[in-house]
């Protein structure tokens, strides 16, 4: 009737002339009011009122005010009784942006079917439904989304017939959401019910049950309630197929799923992911997860786990992805969880265990099977254990162990490695990247032999581990299609293979990036005289900041290097440094500082690339011929 109109009085009313009055108005027979005011604005700062003219509507039995208001300017209701029996009521309230009071505390609604988006980014400060059980109510769908209510009272509320739940109260600003007799017996959709409940502390559904449920998935993520009360008794769930991400970033401290038996789940990824508060999670009894394939995040960030009960009862033998798994979780005991795991197909475990914690040495059980493994790229990232057990592993199709077992930043990382043999065929590796990155557990490292005839990447392999003294069957990497060895051993300023003379065998003939490599280096005298630097390209920083004496570069052919950069810089201890003629410089184009704070212990030379020569009278160099 008024929708879409703009620029309307302040109060809607009726004007009467020439003897006609309101006792000729019949509006008794209405029964659709549904976007009578939708999207209608006031002339005064888009406002109005219309109670004057609802008046009319208070003997009619209305069934329908779907819209009624939406986006409407509308700032005053004083009454609200001619909504009272409506059946349709969807997107009653919506977007009302300028009604913050409407007194709904008489209704009682029972009849109700459609209550989507009622209050979906309503201005209403409070919500009072308390007479309403919304008994034959088939949808609350974004019923409260983003509704600026700060209180919002369901006391009689039993939902019995909902069936789409779905975003009922995504972002409201309630801070206690109390439904204690709501049974939502028939919903099949909870899917991001309360996700974004950031203002609530506090979340009653005591007599709740998910026996019709079939979603889950985002129900409470994002909440900031820290008591949930869910049924004890038999929250049910034999329907459900999705709890993914379920309870991400809430702020729960206690999560009890013992009397929910699921179906046959699908997806459960992430369904505790950064529930920074949680210690406590009871499982359900009936966890039915065989079919699952992606757990990945499942308990990722959990950063105050403590405990997890029925985890026997959490099936992972089909899951594929068990990425980021117990990520993060530095109270969860490992040393309890890992001989118990039994996988069959999984692939990807990257960061499985990142940040995890065991309070004591692990042992992978022979039931975690690993034939079908690809990815394990930062799988035991800075997990604090003294000893890391994976003799049993099958390593034959994995692709990646870039970051296996590194740490972030020096702190707890894995200590010693069990490894599965002395001679481990990975046809299949390409990169070993910052394999023991920052791991400074170790002094002494014994790798096995490795048979790696695809491996292409070995940059910051042993970066920043610290001091270490042994590093066995390091010249036996199979490096003969290795293209990248930046910073391979650079920052362990406390000592590489410290007081002996060291020696690198690799085969580098398709390296082509050496930079960083023993930048930040303790070792005196270092041989490198077997490399073969043919596709060397980019040595910047190469040997920046050592403490090395002697340097032997002898034979290198340098025909495709580009980039010298800082190559020698600030190694004031170096005194020689071994070349052959094949160093050359013909195709550098960057060069800045080559031999910065260095150049009067290499025969007084220049700060430029001038000088990467042999010395000879005449023409002083920085290199010189090995005796």
């Amino acid at each position: 009737m008024f929708s879409g109109l703009t620029n309307i009085n302040r109060d809607v009313s009726f004007t009467f002339n020439d003897g006609r009055d309101s006792n000729m108005l019949d509006f008794s027979k209405v029964k659709d009011a549904s976007h009578l005011f939708h999207k209608t604005t006031g002339y005064y700062s888009n406002k109005f009122k219309a109670d004057e003219f609802t008046n009319y509507l208070k003997k009619a039995e209305v069934e329908n005010i779907e819209s009624l208001y939406e986006d409407s300017g509308i700032s005053v209701i004083d009454d609200t009784s001619f909504m009272s029996n409506a059946k349709n009521i969807s997107n009653l309230f919506k977007n009302a942006k300028y009604l913050e009071t409407a007194d709904l505390s008489t209704w009682t609604i029972s009849d109700m079917e459609d209550a989507s988006s009622i209050f979906e980014n309503s201005a209403l400060r409070e919500i009072n439904l308390s007479n309403s059980t919304f008994e034959n109510t088939t949808n609350t769908q974004n019923m409260f989304k983003n509704s600026a209510a700060t209180t919002i009272t369901l006391g009689n509320a039993t939902f019995n017939n909902v069936e789409n739940a779905s975003g009922m109260f995504k972002n409201a600003q309630a801070a206690t959401i109390s439904m204690p007799e709501a049974t939502f017996s028939s919903t099949t959709d909870f899917s991001n019910m309360f996700n974004g409940a950031t203002n609530a502390s506090n979340i009653d559904l005591s007599k709740i049950t998910f026996s019709a449920a079939t979603n889950l998935s985002g129900m409470f993520k994002d909440t900031s309630a820290d008591q949930l009360v869910l049924n004890n008794n038999n929250l049910g769930g034999n329907n459900i197929t999705d709890m993914s991400y379920m309870f991400e970033n809430s702020k729960v401290k206690n999560i009890d799923l013992g009397s929910m038996q699921t179906g046959p789940l699908t997806a459960v990824a992430g369904i505790f992911k950064g529930a920074s508060e949680l210690k406590t999670v009871t499982l359900p009894t009936v966890f039915n997860t065989s079919n699952v394939t992606d757990m990945s995040s499942l308990f990722e960030n959990a950063s105050k786990l403590t405990t997890i009960n029925n985890f026997d009862k959490l099936d992972i033998k089909n899951a594929l992805n068990l990425s980021h798994l117990f990520a993060n979780t530095p109270y969860l005991s490992q040393a309890n969880i890992i001989p118990n795991l039994k996988a069959d197909k999984v692939t990807n475990a990257s960061y499985m265990f990142a940040k995890a914690y065991a309070n004591g040495p692990v042992t992978f059980p022979s039931t975690f099977n690993t034939a079908n493994l690809t990815d394990m790229s930062y799988m035991f990232q800075n997990l604090d254990t003294p000893q890391l057990d994976i003799s049993h592993f099958d390593l034959s199709n994995v692709t990646t162990l870039e970051g296996t077992f590194s740490s972030e930043s020096k702190t707890s990382s894995a200590g010693k490695i069990i490894w599965p043999g002395n001679n481990l065929n990975l046809p299949h590796l390409t990169s070993m990247r910052g394999l023991f990155k920052y791991n400074s557990y170790h002094t002494e490292i014994t790798l096995p032999i490795f048979h790696t005839p695809n491996l292409t990447d070995t940059s910051y392999m042993f970066y920043g581990i610290g001091n270490i003294t042994k590093l066995d069957n390091i010249n036996t990497l199979e490096t003969a299609n290795v293209e990248n060895m930046e910073g391979m051993f650079g920052a362990n300023s406390s000592g590489l293979l410290r007081g002996t003379n060291v020696k690198f065998e690799f085969n580098t003939g398709k390296v082509k990036n050496m930079s960083f490599m023993f930048n930040n280096t303790y070792v005196l005298n270092l041989d490198l005289s077997s490399f073969d630097t043919r596709s060397l390209v980019n040595a910047e920083s190469m040997f920046n900041y050592t403490w090395l004496k002697i340097l032997d570069l002898t034979n290198w052919d340098t025909r495709n290097l580009e980039n010298t950069t800082s190559m020698f810089a600030q190694s004031t201890w170096l005194q020689y440094v071994y070349a052959s003629e094949s160093f050359v410089t013909t195709k550098v184009t960057k060069s800045n500082d080559m031999f910065y704070g260095v150049t009067s212990n290499l025969n007084y030379i220049g700060n430029n690339v001038s000088y990467a020569r042999i010395n000879k009278p005449g023409a002083p160099g920085a290199f010189t011929k090995k005796p």
